[in-house]
């Protein structure tokens, strides 16, 4: 006659199948994903149902004045990107590429925020994560013209505190004042130094669109040679290179062109260009051209 096993029994035998399952998986609790989960809408707001859900290998994209996908706008509209991501322990650079507008969050909390109406620019953060899985959450909007995403990591270090950023292109300080006086409002990397922004403001709700001012400043390593630069704006402006002040265009004026010429002898130098807007339009722009023999 066969017998049954106890439930005490089936309780122990179920226990042991449970442990030995642990030890073949190792005993992982990671949680990774190996693609973005992706939502567009049709706004800018990331509101109501999204239009599209899809995965993402990456985020890098530069749709130009295109769309995202069929059935999502060319302009006005929005994006959201979350990932659990598997990270060892240490520093490391986040850096979000957008035109126009991107905010980051790491375990809920902000790490990024550019969530303003701009032209493609970058902004950086350093963030010291401890190991394990850490839940990345990428928002994105697109108002008109031009859109790009662009978001990546790097390790930068094992230990310190974190929250420094770094500036590939201009960085750039925006002032709510017209002398560059006391804290920036905005610290950001702008990847061109050319800038129509009418009666408009350089980003809508922390910059004021009247009675700002701004400083871009970046080292450039290149080629020998007799340069002629140009420097645009309204209202003022003034470029210097080394410290030694080149091109003088301060004051209050419409759209205004002074240039100089720069023989440069190679090796890194360092540029900084001021500016200041009082009322109405704004614009600035820096040219650089290479000035031929005997020209």
């Amino acid at each position: 006659m066969k017998t049954q096993p106890s439930r005490k029994t089936y309780i122990l035998l179920v226990t042991m199948l449970a442990i030995v399952l642990l030890a073949m998986i190792g005993g992982s609790t990671q949680a990774a994903d190996e693609k973005w989960t992706a939502n567009f809408w049709n706004n800018k707001h990331l509101e109501g149902d999204p239009v599209l859900t899809r995965w993402d290998q990456t985020i890098d994209f530069d749709w130009g004045h295109g769309s995202p996908a069929p059935g999502v706008n060319d302009d006005n509209f929005s994006a959201r990107w979350v990932r659990n991501v598997y990270f060892d322990a240490g520093t490391y650079r986040f850096i979000a590429t957008m035109d126009d507008a991107m905010r980051v969050y790491i375990d809920g909390n902000i790490i990024i925020d550019s969530w303003t109406d701009s032209q493609e620019h970058t902004m950086t953060r350093d963030v010291t994560l401890t190991q394990g899985d850490h839940k990345i959450v990428v928002e994105y909007y697109e108002a008109g013209g031009v859109a790009i995403a662009k978001f990546r990591w790097e390790l930068v270090g094992s230990g310190g505190s974190g929250g420094g950023a770094y500036y590939p292109n201009w960085k750039g300080e925006y002032f709510n004042n017209t002398t560059l006086s006391g804290a920036p409002a905005l610290v950001r990397d702008d990847r061109y130094l050319s800038f129509n922004w009418g009666y408009g403001s350089p980003a809508p709700g922390v910059i004021t669109p009247d009675f700002f001012s701004a400083r871009w400043t970046r080292t450039i390593n290149t080629n020998p040679g007799f340069y002629r630069i140009f420097l645009t704006s309204d209202d003022g402006s003034r470029l210097y290179v080394n410290n030694v002040l080149l091109i003088d265009n301060w004051g209050v004026q419409a759209s205004m062109t002074k240039w100089a010429d720069y023989n440069y002898p190679g090796g890194p130098i360092e540029l900084r260009v001021e500016y200041f807007e009082q009322i109405e339009r704004a614009n600035i722009n820096v040219g650089v051209g290479l000035v031929p023999p005997g020209g």
